[in-house]
């Protein structure tokens, strides 16, 4: 608790006479209770022009990256935010995502110099290689096709 100097009672502070340093803090706490596929740290630019200063003066700090999945478009959304690292991380069981995902997988490869982690997880059922990969699927035993491809820089 908080008191006034003359020992009154209580002092009343707002979040907005809160030093930056301590939002900072207040935020990695934020981020650190959450998944870590989510983009918490978007929620809190979203709050206020000084928040949104704080988050993006401290990248690493709060282990910004933009997450590219086979949902969002990703050329909308590297046009958007500022260059934070981007990690690649799709993953679909259905077959009809394969081709939005690819998009979204090559457009984040235009800025290979931001990519930080990739991360394939495609779930297919064995006939449905063929359909991917083609005449040399008769040649692919399952043990061929890792379930996940994980790639990350160190």
């Amino acid at each position: 608790m908080i008191t006034d100097f003359v020992g009154a009672g209580p002092l009343k502070v707002t979040i907005g006479s809160l030093p930056d340093e301590v939002l900072l803090e207040i935020f990695i706490f934020y981020q650190q209770g959450a998944d870590y596929n989510k983009e918490e740290w978007i929620t809190l630019v979203h709050v206020c022009r000084g928040w949104r200063y704080i988050v993006f003066a401290s990248p690493l700090r709060l282990d910004l990256r933009l997450r590219v999945r086979g949902k969002i478009h990703t050329r909308e959304m590297l046009d958007i935010w500022p260059a934070l690292p981007i990690a690649i991380s799709p993953s679909t069981s259905r077959l009809t995502r394969v081709p939005k995902i690819t998009e979204n997988v090559i457009a984040a490869l235009g800025h290979r110099d931001r990519v930080c982690r990739i991360t394939l997880a495609f779930h297919c059922p064995r006939p449905e290689i063929g359909k991917i990969f083609g005449n040399d699927a008769a040649s692919i035993s399952c043990t061929d096709i890792p379930r996940t491809l994980g790639l990350a820089e160190r």
